[in-house]
């Protein structure tokens, strides 16, 4: 942030040795430097602060922007809460390592130099930076507890205390439970340790969030369409694949490959252009703007092209540097109206909205069809970001509901395929698609199709299934996990 509140994009460099921040502005070709306490690189330095905050801009950006203070006077912030993660370690503390075939070599050098080392849930690693000489335990724990909460509500909206749990046996060095209840300074318990207060601890802290009653919403059909209009899924009989109804084990390698072939290809900067991005590049820029009718393939390649040129897309482009016309993309505009829904404000706007965008992709565009059957195909690699934003925006809409309520059945239209033997036909496995499903059996039966789902591996949360009744048009399979 600017001295006059604006915020400014800028790319950041570390200088360790002389504790200095260097921020570089593209667009003016300048260099601004902060300095983070003494710059004597042979000093000590515990007067580090960084906090943490979230904040909703409704009305410009219509985001969640997960913020940090740094020192109490410099404010960043950014779109992805793994970016303020990676700047808030990056702040505590750098670790860069050297490898010699199998000796391994840390190098560390820091801005504050005491650190606390934390793991959250996602096995993700965290540094705090703590002045030991001024910080007690609990107040270092309250401390860590205050980000972890903060983060869960930035990820998925839960900041409503479930348990919250310190395993001090597994501490490093370990402690004693017995002093928790003193305000005992870190430095009276660390100040022992070889080479204090140049060190870095271990501390193992559980904490689970949950969305509080108040931000959650029932799930029961209130005021929905019974019916929806139906395009058929044309696929060549050529590309059929065999239907496998549902999952079932396979080679847990090759899925890996798949999956660190998609992480590899996400960045996490500019989300929204970057789904634009790959939508177009899949051929569905019909599905970001208002259409219009064409006389022939030579008119609409034309009326595509020039869109393409206005708003600065690049087939090789891997930057997200987009332009988000609204009068041109007006997929936007729809956006912003389901953003400011009714239900979405209840639940506090936990969504993004790239991740608006995946829903309305996949539920209410053309697209719908390719991106599934490319996924059944193990063809994942073509449409990573929505493939990724679509599973982060329902668990993040999963969190938020009020299942415990109610009992809803689910149903899902599947042409030509009835199950006679579902122990030999069905196997625990996990979806390797995003399964459409309605309330509805009108609707289900409007969405039969031929496609089925290819065979994957069995993972920690692999369902069983079996068949809990049936008559002559219907069959109700219950899954286990």
């Amino acid at each position: 942030m600017l001295s006059n509140g604006k915020w400014k994009d800028y790319e950041s460099i570390f200088d360790y040795e002389h504790r200095t921040i260097m921020l570089f502005d593209q667009s003016k070709f300048k260099i601004k430097s902060l300095q983070l306490g003494n710059p004597n690189k042979l000093s000590l330095e515990f007067n580090v602060h960084i906090q943490w905050y979230s904040h909703s801009d409704i009305h410009q950006t219509h985001s969640k922007w997960a913020c940090l203070i740094l020192n109490h006077t410099w404010h960043f912030r950014t779109i992805d809460y793994g970016d303020r993660d990676d700047l808030s370690t990056c702040i505590s503390a750098n670790e860069s390592k050297k490898t010699y075939i199998y000796i391994y070599i840390y190098i560390y050098r820091e801005f504050n130099s005491f650190h606390v080392i934390w793991k959250d849930l996602d096995n993700r690693t965290h540094k705090e930076s703590l002045n030991p000489y001024s910080i007690t335990l609990k107040q270092g724990m309250q401390y860590v507890k205050d980000k972890l909460q903060m983060r869960n509500h930035f990820i998925n909206g839960g900041d409503e205390v479930l348990y919250f749990q310190c395993e001090f046996h597994k501490w490093s060095p370990e402690i004693s439970s017995t002093i928790l209840n003193k305000d005992v300074l870190l430095y009276d318990i660390y100040k022992y340790l070889p080479h204090y207060p140049i060190i870095q601890v271990h501390w193992e802290i559980k904490g689970y969030f949950i969305v509080p009653y108040k931000r959650t919403i029932g799930i029961e059909r209130s005021n929905l369409p019974k019916s929806v209009q139906f395009q058929d899924m044309i696929i060549s009989s050529n590309k059929k694949p065999r239907f496998n109804p549902l999952l079932y084990e396979c080679d847990l390698h090759k899925l890996k490959i798949i999956r660190d072939t998609i992480y590899v290809k996400i960045t996490r900067n500019s989300p929204l252009q970057k789904l634009f991005h790959e939508m177009i590049k899949n051929g569905y820029l019909c599905d970001l703007i208002t259409f219009q009718y064409a006389n022939n393939k030579k008119e609409e390649k034309q009326f595509y092209d020039s869109i393409k040129q206005e708003i600065n897309y690049s087939e090789k482009d891997e930057n997200g540097k987009l332009i988000l016309n609204d009068k041109i993309l007006t997929i936007l505009n729809e956006l912003k109206i389901l953003y400011h829904d009714d239900i979405h404000k209840q639940m506090g706007y936990p969504l993004q909205l790239h991740h608006i965008c995946a829903i309305l992709l996949y539920c209410g565009k053309s697209c719908n069809t390719e991106f599934s059957y490319d996924q059944i195909q193990f063809r994942h690699h073509r449409w990573p970001y929505l493939d990724r934003f679509l599973q982060e925006s329902i668990m993040i809409l999963h969190s938020h509901e009020r299942r415990e309520e109610s009992e809803t059945e689910l149903y899902c239209g599947l042409k030509g395929v009835r199950l006679k033997n579902i122990e030999k036909e069905i196997k625990a496995g996990n979806f390797i698609s995003h399964v459409s499903t309605s309330d509805d059996i009108q609707v289900a039966r409007m969405y039969r199709s031929d496609q089925g789902y290819e065979k994957t591996h069995k993972e920690e949360c692999a369902w069983n299934a079996k068949v809990e009744s049936e008559d002559e048009y219907t069959q109700m399979i219950l899954l286990t996990w």
